[in-house]
């Protein structure tokens, strides 16, 4: 029997023992917790799980905040769920914590570098321009000062830096993609061509290679040495759905309509969802009205879950005037589930359509309980405001619109028009000048902003827009305008 004093012993060991383990968790750093927490989201993230790598990311910058690695991090899970705003935020806050941040000071300028203000370009170019003193062979940081530099206009530099990241990174055939559409920028077509063949033979094994110049000729007007390298394209990967999608619409222009056919049948055919309607849009265009609506139904049949064969298949009955179909289709859907949201909106949008607004109005509200940022429904619910002849309504319901998705063109046109037609020529121009800046320039826009200034008597405005925009197309509104 053991004694005692040996039992004794032995718990105060164990006590012992527990004192160390507690300890050594309590003294575990916050650096090593925030790097731990980073490990987790880069592994989520690895997995296209971004929502949930957000909160590691978030763990890992509050045990830690003065850790630039968490809010860059941050910034990725971010920008991979579409949070733009968000993931600019963090890379900033990652640059105010470590200026030398590289990979930071990358993905800022790139994403400033997609940006058509040129006071947003000139930064982004400036920021490429200090990160490349520190590591002037940076490849990455070479592509995207040169693509900056392309939409400023400065064309000969951005041939010089795209030579350097070549030179630095020749198994990258983005570069050489950049540097032709550099030697196009500078009308020397004949140097594009002799880039994008010098890539061909330097990837002879990429499919992309040969789509890209075969992309080049088509601008070129040169249809047969096009369809012979989206056909090489093909022959590297059967499956490449570039080459298919390029050749397929290549065959339609040149009205080879059965080549054409074929070509789309197989794209549909293949593992990517994006283009499994591609074949029966091509037989609804072609007013095989019929045999498209076969085909659609043959893609729910095929994916009976997936909600937009669903909402396509709807779309081609309410187009071949089967109206009863589709509502049956999206009455056994709600039957199944009494929350299916695009039902609710799509047969909203069937009783907007045939004129029953009481019904109409009643699935939209009830969209908009359950779902109240969706645009789309309170699109819906600004045409069925229309139709009322409530203008006040219609309008407050597209502004609400905007507000959710500013860049929704037929919105923002629609609100202009109301409130043209309302005589409020100033609220018009305020919406027409909120417009992103790559739709102001188009010519919907321009004619609208036009008829608005016209009705405050800005003759001098109106004459300089249009003739900018008959400088342009001369379209039967600027005639009348002029």
């Amino acid at each position: 029997m053991r004694s005692t004093v040996s039992l004794c012993r032995d718990l105060m060991m164990v006590a012992m023992l527990l004192v160390v383990l507690v300890s050594a968790g309590c003294m575990r750093s916050p650096e090593a917790k925030s790097a731990a927490y980073i490990e987790a989201g880069k592994k989520l993230l690895e997995k296209k799980d971004p929502a949930r790598a957000i909160l590691q990311f978030r763990n890992a910058a509050q045990v830690n905040p003065k850790n630039a690695e968490a809010y860059y991090q941050l910034s990725q899970a971010l920008l991979a769920v579409g949070d733009l705003r968000g993931g600019v935020a963090g890379l900033r806050k990652a640059l105010e914590l470590n200026p030398k941040h590289t990979a930071a000071q990358l993905r800022l300028a790139d994403l400033m570098t997609n940006a058509s203000d040129p006071e947003v370009l000139k930064d982004a170019q400036q920021r490429l321009q200090a990160l490349l003193q520190d590591a002037p062979e940076n490849a990455d940081a070479l592509h995207s000062l040169a693509l900056t530099e392309l939409k400023l206009g400065e064309t000969d530099a951005a041939v010089q830096h795209l030579g350097r990241a070549m030179a630095t990174a020749p198994k990258e055939l983005v570069f050489a993609v950049t540097l032709a559409q550099a030697k196009l920028q500078q009308k020397d077509s004949m140097g594009a061509e002799k880039v994008l063949q010098k890539a061909c033979e330097d990837f002879p094994n990429s499919a992309d290679a040969p789509v890209i110049l075969g992309r080049f000729y088509v601008g070129q007007n040169k249809a047969a040495q096009a369809e012979k390298l989206f056909q090489r394209g093909l022959t590297i990967d059967p499956t490449h759905v570039a080459a298919l999608l390029n050749l397929a619409t290549l065959q339609y222009q040149l009205g080879r309509k059965q080549d054409a056919e074929q070509s789309f049948k197989r794209l549909s055919g293949l593992p990517d969802k994006t283009y499994r309607p591609v074949y029966a849009n091509f037989l609804f265009q072609e007013g095989r009205r019929d045999e498209a609506v076969a085909e659609f139904e043959r893609l729910v049949k095929q994916s009976p879950d997936d909600r937009t064969s669903r909402t396509r298949l709807v779309a081609a009955y309410q187009a071949a005037n089967r109206v009863p179909d589709a509502q049956k289709i999206l009455s056994d859907a709600m039957k199944k589930n009494p929350k299916d949201l695009d039902a609710l909106l799509q047969r909203g949008e069937l009783f907007l359509a045939a004129g029953k607004y009481p019904e109409a109005e009643a699935d939209l509200n009830k969209v908009v309980h359950m779902n109240a940022d969706s645009p789309a429904v309170h699109f819906a619910l600004a045409k069925l405001h229309q139709a009322r002849g409530a203008a006040p309504r219609q309008r407050q319901e597209l502004s609400e619109v905007l507000r959710l998705n500013p860049v929704l063109l037929q919105a923002r046109i629609e609100l202009a028009k109301s409130l043209i037609s309302d005589n409020a020529g100033q609220a018009a121009v305020d919406v027409l000048e909120a417009a992103p800046a790559d739709q102001k320039n188009l010519v919907a826009v321009a004619e609208l902003r036009n008829w608005a200034l016209l009705l405050q008597g800005k003759d001098a405005e109106v004459q300089k827009g249009v003739n900018q925009g008959l400088a342009t197309v001369r379209t039967p509104t600027f005639l009348m305008q002029d």
